[in-house]
């Protein structure tokens, strides 16, 4: 395998193998497609361990290890869960017993005491480094790319599949049920009483604005969150919907944050834009249109 290096971290990828289904004509199925594509390609099986949190993995890139807290990510719990649904998980967990660790009910990978294990110990684990620096080679190495293997085959099984797609959706609900605490106007509104709430009428514009936004609560929540409760501080949904469309997709797409504006060539809004251009009509992506490719 290839070694990459990403700012501090090394390690390596692999890319899904599987495509996903077509996404049922429906908004959350849509929202749900959509962020797999921009965070798998679309693929199951796709891991890579070269972003310092030991690995991602799973259709939707659930994380080993937060790189700066350094807890245990879901991508444990996403394990577990597919176990339960009928994945087999004998190789992750024979990895695990060579340290003399295994994975609870609840998802955390505990030592032989039933203490949670660190994550630096895990990264160091899934990538032969505490640190997430991958070695050029050795027994560091050797076990990175055991540990990569090893997930990918788990999560390209079709026993999986069901749970992965049931994470994303699981992911979705919960987002929209969070309260718009950084909102002025509505603190103590949530998301769902905003958009969803009957008898709301959802438009194509608020369908794929919606969608690209809960893409992004993928990359980072609280940075997506924000922008979502200055929009509907500007333009309250239920008075002019596509105003607000318009205006949460122009704070998206004209963001400085991480790569997640429209001036970066290959960063998430052109991504997340030529994929919904496979489902959603041709003129919300025209100039003038709701997502254009460049954001004025």
């Amino acid at each position: 395998m290839k070694r990459i290096e990403f700012r501090r971290f090394a390690g390596v990828r692999i890319r899904g193998s599987v495509p996903i289904e077509t996404p049922e004509p429906h908004h959350f199925s849509r929202a749900e497609w959509l962020t797999a594509q921009v965070e798998s390609g679309g693929m199951y099986g796709t891991v890579i361990s070269y972003d310092g949190t030991g690995a991602t993995a799973g259709l939707h890139q659930c994380v080993a290890v937060y790189p700066s807290s350094l807890g245990q990510g879901p991508l444990w719990p996403l394990i577990v869960d597919c176990i339960r649904g009928g994945g087999d998980g004998i190789e992750i967990e024979n990895l695990l017993g060579a340290r003399r660790w295994r994975l609870t009910a609840a998802g955390k990978v505990v030592n032989k005491a039933g203490a949670v294990v660190s994550g630096r110990a895990i990264r160091d684990q899934l990538t032969g480094s505490p640190v997430g620096l991958m070695p050029h080679a050795g027994p560091g190495r050797d076990r990175a790319e055991r540990w990569a293997e090893a997930l990918h085959r788990f999560f390209v099984r079709k026993t999986t599949f069901e749970t992965q797609r049931r994470w994303g959706i699981d992911h979705i609900q919960s987002t929209v049920r969070r309260s718009l605490r950084f909102s002025v106007r509505f603190p103590d509104e949530t998301i769902e009483d905003k958009i969803y709430s009957n008898p709301y009428v959802m438009t194509p514009e608020l369908d794929l604005a919606m969608a690209v936004y809960l893409s992004y609560t993928v990359n980072a929540p609280s940075a997506a969150h924000k922008r979502f409760c200055r929009a509907v501080d500007r333009v309250d949904p239920k008075e002019d919907s596509n105003g607000f469309a318009r205006f949460l997709m122009r704070k998206i797409g004209r963001s400085k944050y991480a790569r997640w504006g429209a001036h970066h060539e290959n960063g998430r809004y052109q991504r997340t834009r030529r994929f919904a251009k496979r489902i959603y009509s041709p003129e919300l992506f025209e100039p003038g249109g709701l997502m254009p490719r460049k954001m004025q």
